[in-house]
């Protein structure tokens, strides 16, 4: 149940000390915590700020983590940049990730090809 994964994230902090760190209300997280569902932009909020997929938000299955959640985490310990520039870093690395899988795709065959 999402409402379980959603105190796992909270752990012994308070309802306002997790909303205050999701940028969400405190009427809205015990809506949550009582089993209403958020949007998917919600939900996805809810991961970013938390640091963990979104399908594993939803789901409960997979790992907590992912590359994706790990890389923005770092970026945003060690990095003076606001949310506008981590975004755009973000975007470019997620584009480059997506290329290498490109080319991992190719075969030998079509290689020198075209």
């Amino acid at each position: 149940m999402l409402a379980d994964r959603i105190r796992q994230l909270m752990n012994d902090n308070s309802v306002s000390a997790f909303a205050r760190k999701t940028g969400l209300s405190e009427s809205l997280v015990r809506k949550y915590l009582n089993g209403s569902d958020p949007s998917l932009s919600r939900a996805q909020q809810i991961a970013e700020k938390n640091n963990v997929s979104l399908s594993w938000l939803a789901t409960g299955v997979g790992n907590i983590k992912d590359d994706e959640s790990l890389l923005r985490a770092a970026m945003e310990k060690t990095l003076s940049l606001s949310d506008y520039e981590i975004d755009k870093v973000f975007q470019a690395y997620l584009l480059l990730k997506q290329q290498e899988q490109q080319e991992q795709n190719e075969t030998p065959a079509n290689i020198g090809t075209s």
